[in-house]
């Protein structure tokens, strides 16, 4: 460990932290320090890897349960479109929140 450098801790029993409340700013590397976000995703991801029922084909092919293998199908990737779009917006809302705090380097 470097010798020159300022020690934020003193070792307690309780461990430590940074921010007495939510209302107190913090940053890091040097950037306007940020109150807590309380922008909450609010994202609880179910149907990734939710599994598209087994499909099965006779000598004949498919027959008729085609129409129903399709429809089983589009339903599963019309769900993980949704799930991918959730993801998409929380990974927005962590990536600013590191931004803003400076862990991350943002554009």
């Amino acid at each position: 460990m470097a010798t020159n450098v300022e020690q934020l801790t003193y070792n307690a029993t309780d461990g430590a932290t940074m921010g007495r409340n939510s209302t107190e700013k913090i940053s890091f590397y040097g950037v306007t320090p940020v109150i807590l976000n309380t922008t909450s995703t609010g994202i609880v991801v179910t149907t990734i890897g939710a599994a598209i029922p087994a499909q099965t084909a006779s000598a004949s092919g498919f027959g008729a349960s085609t129409a129903a293998i399709a429809t089983s199908t589009f339903t599963q990737v019309a769900a993980l479109m949704v799930d991918v779009a959730a993801l998409q917006a929380a990974i927005n809302i962590i990536r600013k929140n590191l931004v803003d705090l400076g862990i991350q380097l943002g554009s």
